[in-house]
């Protein structure tokens, strides 16, 4: 496997510009969190992912996209992603089907 070394993460921001955008800073409105935000014992982004966002907080597939098209790169924090489900309902019966939060 090739390492994703800060070269090819360049590389790879270059070739995504072309078609889409990313957002520097999280958007603390949105919950949205950074590289280096703590998360929930046990939980760990893996080392690709932090480093993709160290250069951007949110990678946008489409330009313009509001966050609605295609496909975002963004983390959120746990507790505030009822938006993921729709809300708490849908998200509670998503648990009753799927397993434990």
């Amino acid at each position: 496997m090739t390492e994703w070394n800060e070269s090819r993460m360049q590389e790879l921001k270059k070739h995504f510009l072309k078609q889409g955008e990313i957002h520097p800073e999280p958007n603390q409105e949105k919950h949205e969190l950074s590289h280096e935000a703590a998360l929930k014992d046990g939980l760990v982004l893996p080392k690709t992912l932090q480093n993709i966002l160290k250069i951007g907080a949110k990678w946008n597939f489409v330009k313009q996209s509001c966050d609605c098209f295609g496909c975002n790169i963004i983390v959120v924090h746990p507790e505030k992603t009822t938006n993921i489900f729709g809300d708490d309902e849908c998200r509670t019966e998503w648990l009753e089907d799927h397993g434990e939060e």
